[in-house]
């Protein structure tokens, strides 16, 4: 059922999206880095305790902020940022939730700055708090990444296919270490194709090993890739029932960063 409050929804996106959306910065003035980065802090502190940062990295709560892009790109493109009726606020679900269960919003207020664009980044709110009662009817639904539980299945007995040239020509350089890349790319190769067998029999007896993660605007699975004392994560996506393809790879800070959109991983594998 559709309700007034998804219908003025798509009529306010349409209103403010006259050119597709691509990140938050076509939405909305968020200001300067130095206070979008005090926001995402204030986030991470409203939020369950999780790591949300990488090591050896300048971007403070680099994971967190990804989460945030990412979180805003798909609740709009699903129309789920909903606005006060008299056009005052629009806000979203960030998809997180405090120590005590409550859902954390994301509220934008009308820019000041005339002619440039209609929304300003206020910033998180829990959905108890004053301002959101005060406007907003009901709380913005998350998003959604699938619509069946079974597409986060992988199948085991499906065959892998794997485009070992575009993997290693498009990779070799920044992700692979340089222990392993000093024993050629042929070795490698051979390497991948026996970790592979040994991977599949791993997950016959562990389904949990492969994480979902919604990549390129579909669901696909990161398996791991042990070569001799490195994890790597090889991403497959799904041809058919009996088929899968992969075609790149992640180091395990990148595939972290690329799963925790979809959930948070709970594997000993993937560990940052």
């Amino acid at each position: 059922m559709v309700t007034e409050t998804q219908i003025k929804t798509c009529q306010n996106d349409t209103e403010a999206n006259e050119h597709e959306i691509q990140s938050i910065y076509d939405f909305a003035l968020v200001g300067k880095t130095e206070r979008l980065n005090k926001l995402i802090e204030k986030l991470k502190n409203m939020a369950e305790e999780e790591t949300w940062n990488l090591e050896n990295e300048n971007i403070p709560n680099k994971i967190l902020h990804h989460y945030f892009m990412g979180t805003f790109l798909k609740c709009h493109r699903e129309n789920k940022i909903i606005y006060s009726e008299n056009n005052k606020y629009c806000c979203f679900n960030t998809g997180l939730l405090t120590n005590h269960g409550e859902d954390i919003l994301c509220l934008f207020e009308p820019s000041k700055t005339k002619g440039i664009l209609k929304w300003y980044l206020e910033g998180f709110h829990i959905n108890s708090e004053r301002i959101i009662l005060k406007n907003f009817k009901q709380i913005p639904e998350v998003c959604c990444y699938f619509n069946d539980p079974a597409d986060l299945l992988f199948n085991v007995k499906a065959d892998i296919w794997v485009n070992y040239q575009h993997i290693l020509d498009d990779n070799w350089e920044e992700r692979f270490p340089d222990e392993l890349r000093n024993l050629g790319k042929d070795t490698i190769i051979s390497m991948m194709k026996g970790a592979i067998d040994i991977t599949k029999k791993r997950i016959q007896r562990n389904h949990r090993l492969v994480i979902p993660l919604y990549y390129k605007n579909k669901i696909t699975y990161l398996l791991p890739l042990k070569l001799r004392d490195y994890y790597l994560a090889l991403v497959t996506e799904k041809f058919d029932d009996d088929k899968y393809r992969a075609n790149t790879i992640f180091t395990p800070e990148m595939a972290y960063m690329e799963a925790r959109l979809l959930m948070k991983p709970e594997t000993n594998w993937l560990t940052i």
